[in-house]
């Protein structure tokens, strides 16, 4: 399992994601901005194996494989559609109801991800989100 984070201006640390077993990850900044540092970081926070291609590698996929192209717009169009339904609890729901949908939602990730990541990631303090975990218990 895998968490996708960043920092605020002030060194907070943001969990923006968390990509499950057999999910993909892709950089989909432009090309010319592929060589630079993602402003995002990927930590594993379980075991797990990677598969990493090179921008080249891909490359060649796209010459290799016919179907590369469309089989990479139907992975960012599912991958995009799944964080759109992610996000919208947390822009408009208070804190008990966003961990509420998170738990509708990914009802496996609740005890596998740690706390502080999962409080990061709903946009509450740790403390708040063992509160409210106490409540629904």
């Amino acid at each position: 399992m895998l968490r996708i984070c960043s920092y605020t201006e002030q060194g907070e640390e943001l969990t923006k994601y968390f990509i499950e077993e057999r999910q993909s990850i892709l950089d989909i900044r432009r090309p010319e901005c592929a060589t630079s540092p993602s402003p995002c970081l990927v930590q594993a926070i379980t075991d797990c194996q990677l598969i990493v291609f090179t921008l080249q590698q891909w490359h060649a996929f796209a010459q290799d494989i016919p179907e590369w192209g469309t089989l990479v717009q139907k992975i960012i169009a599912q991958t995009t559609w799944e964080k759109l339904l992610s996000v919208q609890p947390l822009l408009t729901q208070n804190a008990a109801a966003r961990y509420q949908s998170f738990l509708t939602m990914h009802p496996q990730l609740a005890n596998r991800v740690p706390l502080a990541y999962l409080a990061s990631y709903l946009g509450m303090t740790q403390s708040s989100l063992s509160r409210i975990r106490k409540h629904i218990r």
